[in-house]
Formats: C-alpha cells, structure tokens, sequence
C-alpha cells in the first residue's frame, strides 16, 4: 500500500513540477519573470532527474548496484543540462543565470561524488564538501568567461542568415537586443 501511495505522490509531484515549468515559463526579451528564457529542456530535465533519484530511492531502499546506475544515469542528465545551460540555456536576467549556472554545476559536481564514493564504497566527509564547492565556484567562474566569450564572438562573426539552429538564431537575436538596449540606456 505504501508503495502505491509513493507512487501516485511521486507521479503527483512530477505533473505538479511540469505544470509550473510550463506556466511560468516566458521567451519574452523584456520580461518581469526574473527566470526568462527560450529555453524549455533544462527545467524538464532538471524535473526528469528528480523524478529518477526519488524514485530510485523510494523503490530501492537497499542500494545496490542498480542504484549505482541510476546515479550514474542521472549524473548523464546533470552533465546534459549543464552543457546545455552553457551553449543555449540562457536566461535573460544575468544574476539570475549566474545562479542558476553555479547552482547546476554544484549539484552535477555533487552528483559525480556521490557517483565515485557510491562505487568505491567510500564516504563523502565535509572536507570533500567543501572542496566541491570551491570547484564549482571556479568552474562557474570560467563557464561564465567563457560565455561572455561566446557573446562577443556570436555578434562579430555570425552572419543571421548563415545560422543553422533556432536556438543559435535565438541566442543571437537577444544578444543584438542586449546591445540595443544598453546603448538606450
């Protein structure tokens, strides 16, 4: 019975999560909604994983090698979301990026650790912590370099007409935008 009832909760949740990425989601440049973006696959994938590691959890209570996998199957997906909040996923509001991109890299980095001590049959001790999170302060330090690298080298050297990918054409438009508007202001 219990099981059932973890089931419909997790399933419960999982709608509840989908409806809320999917109301509160605007493409608009100049939106109030601090978390703007063109993006829709992160917060879906981000959902996914969630989904997978309480499921993993709630129907494998004893680990194993099973539950190896999942994290290393949900580890795939942290890694997916982190490359792609670096090339595509951007949100408008800058802070709100930088966040969001430090916040992904931490838990890919957490994920990857728990991955490692899981298969080594270590344990994770606060140093080792401590440690993730001055690394994931510096990656995101450097995604973040070079995405304003990426910034400046998307206007300079594309030609719109040129550009293969909606999201690449969609990068570009609001980064045009960017500088329309900061010389307005």
């Amino acid at each position: 019975m219990q099981i059932v009832i973890s089931t419909l909760a997790l399933f419960g949740y999982y709608l509840i999560l989908h409806s809320y990425y999917q109301l509160f989601q605007s493409s608009s440049f100049d939106s109030d909604l601090p978390w703007a973006s063109f993006d829709r696959k992160i917060p879906l994938t981000k959902s996914l994983n969630k989904l997978i590691l309480v499921c993993s959890f709630v129907f494998n209570k004893d680990g194993g090698t099973n539950h190896a996998l999942v994290l290393i199957g949900c580890l795939f997906l942290s890694f997916y979301v982190v490359s792609h909040r670096l090339t595509d996923g951007i949100t408008f509001n800058w802070s709100v990026h930088s966040a969001s991109l430090a916040f992904d890299i931490l838990i890919t980095l957490l994920m990857l650790s728990v991955v490692i001590h899981e298969l080594t049959e270590g344990t994770l001790t606060f140093c080792t912590l401590v440690m993730i999170g001055l690394l994931s302060l510096c990656i995101t330090a450097l995604f973040l370099a070079i995405q304003e690298r990426m910034r400046v080298n998307i206007i300079a050297n594309s030609n719109p007409s040129k550009i293969q990918s909606n999201s690449k054409l969609e990068v570009y438009f609001f980064r045009l935008f960017e500088i329309i508007d900061r010389n307005d202001h």
